[in-house]
């Protein structure tokens, strides 16, 4: 299952959670992740979605050293 969690909230879901790896994140504008969701009459039910980097609480990490990706 995907480490993060989202929680239904008025028109979508809020996502918590963390990705380790997201290549390209300093120039994209969107990622693509995914969450499980526990739906009342579903149960548990994995989303997958599209998150804006500019999102309130999205904070990329500056902390990869991509000298391997340099070849």
């Amino acid at each position: 299952h995907p480490r993060g969690t989202a929680t239904k909230v008025e028109g979508g879901y809020r996502v918590s959670g963390h990705k380790r790896f997201a290549s390209q994140s300093t120039v994209g504008t969107v990622m693509s992740t995914m969450a499980t969701y526990e739906d009342p009459e579903q149960g548990l039910r994995v989303l997958n979605l599209a998150v804006p980097f500019a999102s309130e609480g999205v904070r990329i990490l500056d902390n990869w050293d991509t000298l391997g990706m340099r070849g």
